[in-house]
């Protein structure tokens, strides 16, 4: 397995694990589905509707890519795209416009 798909499996258990804030009534998955050699699909799922996006980079904070989705039945596949294969990326996932 690449270290990029380590990486990134990694981050996404760890995501799955964190708690959304009790601000937020959303139920939320995490799930990596795809990592290619430039891209890779993140799947958010969420127990209603609301707005999903995505920022990532090589640097916590420092977002250099980001997408979105507005997806009514709380689906979400968002593609980060623009990765290298030898580079460690990071990313945060924003849900009705709030990190988590």
């Amino acid at each position: 397995m690449s270290l990029l798909r380590r990486l990134l499996v990694a981050t996404a258990l760890l995501l799955t694990c964190v708690a959304v804030p009790a601000a937020s009534a959303a139920e939320v998955s995490l799930r990596l589905l795809a990592v290619g050699k430039d891209a890779a699909t993140l799947r958010v799922d969420l127990d209603e509707s609301q707005d999903v996006a995505v920022n990532w980079g090589e640097q916590p904070g420092d977002w250099t890519g980001h997408a979105a989705s507005s997806a009514p039945a709380g689906e979400h596949e968002l593609v980060l795209t623009g990765l290298a294969p030898t580079r460690r990326y990071f990313y945060q996932v924003e849900i009705a416009g709030v990190p988590h």
